[in-house]
C-alpha cells in the first residue's frame, strides 16, 4: 500500500542523484499493474531491471489447511510474478534489452510439511522463469530465480505462529538469513550472470548436494519429521489449528 510504500521512500539514501519514485498497486491484478508500470515508466523511462517479490506464506498442514488457502497462496505468490512478466517481457524484447529477477524460496527446490499451499506456488515460479529464460535469452533478456530461505522479517514472525512442529524442527535446523545479506547475496547472483541464485548455505545444499544424496537426505528427514510428530501428537487430536501458546512446551 501507498502508505507503507512512502514509509520505505523516506529510508532509502539514494546514491549518485538517483531519484526513488513509489507507484502502488495490486500485483495480482495484472491490469492495475500494468497502469502502475506504465506510470513508473512515464516518470522515470524504460524499466531495464524488473523484479518479482510480492509473496506470502500460509504454512499448515495439509488437511487443516482452508481450502481458500490454495488458491490465495498461487494467486498471491505466483500469479503476481506472472502478471509482472507478462507485462515486462514485451516490452523488453522490443528493446533488445532487459533483465527479469523471480524471487521465489528455497521452498521451490524441495516440499516440506506444512508447506503443501506455498511450496507449490514457489516452484511454479521456478518452472516459469526456466522457461523464459530460454525464451527470451535470444531476444537479450536475462532471467533470473532467487531461492531465499527463511528470513528474519515480521513475515515470518507471523508465520511462525501457523507452522507444525515439523517444520519449525527443520526450520531452526537451516537457520534464519538477515533480509539485507539476502539482498546482497541475490544481486551479486545477478552480477555474475547467475540463471538460478542460493542465497546460503543451506539452499545451496538444497539445490546442489540434495539431488546427488536424495534418497539419504530424504530417510534422514523423515527421521526428523517422524520424531516431532510423535512428541507433539496433542495437534493431531484437537479439532482445530492449536492457537498460539498451546500444546506442552518441548
Amino acid at each position: 500500500d501507498e502508505a507503507r510504500l512512502k514509509a520505505a521512500q523516506a529510508m532509502i539514501v539514494p546514491a549518485d542523484g538517483a531519484a526513488v519514485r513509489i507507484f502502488s498497486a495490486d500485483a495480482a491484478d495484472g491490469a492495475a499493474l500494468t497502469r502502475a508500470y506504465d506510470a513508473a515508466e512515464r516518470a522515470s523511462g524504460p524499466i531495464g531491471f524488473a523484479i518479482a517479490c510480492a509473496g506470502s506464506c500460509r504454512p499448515g498442514r495439509f488437511a487443516r489447511l482452508p481450502d481458500a488457502a490454495f488458491g490465495a497462496q498461487m494467486r498471491g505468490n505466483y500469479e503476481t510474478a506472472l502478471n509482472l512478466a507478462r507485462i515486462a517481457a514485451p516490452r523488453m524484447t522490443r528493446r533488445g534489452r532487459g533483465r527479469i529477477l523471480f524471487i521465489a524460496s528455497a521452498g521451490a527446490l524441495l516440499g516440506l510439511p506444512g508447506h503443501a499451499a506455498y511450496a507449490p506456488s514457489k516452484a511454479a515460479i521456478r518452472a516459469l522463469a526456466q522457461s523464459l529464460r530460454f525464451e527470451l535469452a535470444p531476444e537479450g533478456v536475462a532471467v533470473h530465480c532467487a531461492f531465499p530461505p527463511d528470513m528474519d522479517t515480521p513475515g515470518f514472525a507471523a508465520e511462525r505462529e501457523m507452522i507444525p512442529p515439523e517444520l519449525a524442527r527443520l526450520s531452526r535446523a537451516a537457520g534464519l538469513l538477515t533480509p539485507e545479506r539476502a539482498a546482497r547475496r541475490i544481486l551479486r547472483g545477478v552480477e555474475k550472470e547467475r540463471g538460478e541464485i542460493h542465497p546460503g548455505l543451506s539452499v545451496w545444499a538444497m539445490a546442489r548436494l540434495l539431488p546427488l544424496a536424495q534418497p539419504q537426505a530424504v530417510r534422514a528427514m523423515a527421521r526428523i519429521i517422524a520424531r516431532s510428530r510423535a512428541e507433539n501428537d496433542w495437534i493431531d487430536r484437537l479439532p482445530d489449528a492449536p492457537a498460539k501458546g498451546e500444546g506442552p512446551k518441548r
